[in-house]
């Protein structure tokens, strides 16, 4: 499905490796030297994070919000994966704005919109 510069797509994906504490961190610091001119952006990341931790956000709330605020940074989005459940896989296409989004094949959970940094990205 395509909607905006977001392309959801149902597809399985295979486990990923198990993440290491080395590798959460390492995630982090890149996000924060990224953002070391703007450090409201990493700690709105950060905020983010610790609202999926305590169930406030869903998986696709995470992804919505993770791409519009690391919109313009498809490495940052592509390091994300790392951190998504099973079934799930973000991709920025090369050459444009758009992200394509891999969700688990029940198709539960549909996401359109915009991956532009700072414009939102509408979950249906």
């Amino acid at each position: 499905m395509v909607n905006g510069n977001v392309e959801t797509i149902a597809q399985p994906r295979a486990p990923p490796a198990p993440l290491t504490t080395t590798d959460a961190l390492d995630y982090l610091d890149k996000v924060k030297d990224t953002f070391k001119d703007t450090p409201r952006t990493y700690h709105r990341f950060l905020d983010i994070m610790k609202s999926f931790k305590n169930g406030r956000l869903k998986t696709s709330d995470v992804i919505q919000q993770v791409c519009t605020l690391f919109g313009g940074y498809p490495d940052l989005i592509t390091g994300f994966n790392t951190f998504l459940p099973p079934g799930y896989l973000i991709k920025p296409a090369s050459a444009s704005d758009r992200i394509n989004v891999a969700m688990p094949t029940d198709g539960r959970e549909v996401m359109s919109g915009s991956g532009r940094k700072r414009k939102s990205v509408a979950v249906e």
